[in-house]
């Protein structure tokens, strides 16, 4: 686990759901993670790297949670990064429904960090640059209750080329949401997924949530991504999946 403080900018925003801030903040980053062999541990590694890509921003504490398949592969992957990263490795089964491992992981986060004031969702092939830390978390700071990135960079399992993938259909990678959303879903719906959801897990999630707090989501627009998705050959929707223009990857820019 870590602690984070320091000062960045906010940016102007404006809606009629705004949520006040006025103490510090607990920010849970949550991931999970399950072994989809040698190549989906790569990308596990560059993803969980990504960490460090974590500002120091005034009045928030961020603490990352990481829910893994057990195999002896990803526990000694887990094990060699939780050695020189700071982040709270959960073990979790891979036998059940993907809605259920992310129910499971929440339920965790919510005994485990009854501080939490924000949830921000990563998945274990995404890399969120500093300056996409930045930008949600000041949106946080100001009050925005339900945020997503709208621009997200689609990268190859090479890494040396990428597709920039725009519209709110992005919603799972560096979605964020203040704890009184997450708070009033469970308390109608008793979870935030659909206990046996195996795909599609993003929509319908923000579909409960919404249906009960009638709040939308805040379009997080930026012209470049600060949000990439690292695909590999395991991946359910690949890289050729996206019909999109690409273009030559710097690795650099996961940095910045």
């Amino acid at each position: 686990m870590t602690f984070i403080k320091g000062r960045v900018p906010s940016p102007s925003t404006s809606h009629n759901m705004k949520i006040n801030i006025d103490d510090q903040q607990v920010l849970v980053l949550m991931m999970l993670a399950h072994d989809g062999g040698e190549e989906r541990r790569r990308v596990l590694e560059i993803a969980l790297n990504g960490l460090r890509n974590i500002p120091n921003y005034d009045n928030f504490i961020v603490y990352p949670v990481v829910a893994y398949e057990p195999t002896i592969e990803m526990s000694k992957l887990i094990l060699k990064l939780n050695d020189r990263l700071p982040f709270d490795a959960v073990r979790m089964s891979n036998d059940m429904p993907l809605g259920r491992r992310h129910n499971m992981t929440m339920k965790y986060i919510l005994g485990a960090y009854p501080e939490m004031t924000h949830l921000m969702q990563i998945g274990s092939d995404d890399v969120i640059t500093p300056s996409g830390y930045n930008i949600a978390m000041s949106w946080m700071a100001q009050g925005c209750p339900f945020g997503a990135f709208t621009t997200i960079g689609i990268v190859n399992s090479t890494m040396d080329k990428v597709k920039y993938h725009r519209g709110l259909g992005n919603a799972g990678a560096g979605r964020f949401m203040h704890r009184s959303l997450i708070d009033r879903t469970i308390s109608e719906l008793n979870t935030i997924w659909p206990e046996e959801a195996i795909k599609g897990l993003d929509g319908q999630s923000e579909k409960r949530i919404q249906d009960v707090t009638r709040c939308p989501i805040w379009p997080v627009n930026t012209y470049l991504p600060t949000v990439y998705d690292i695909k590999t050959n395991s991946n359910m929707w690949s890289y050729d999946h996206f019909d999109l223009p690409q273009r030559d990857f710097d690795q650099q820019s996961l940095t910045r």
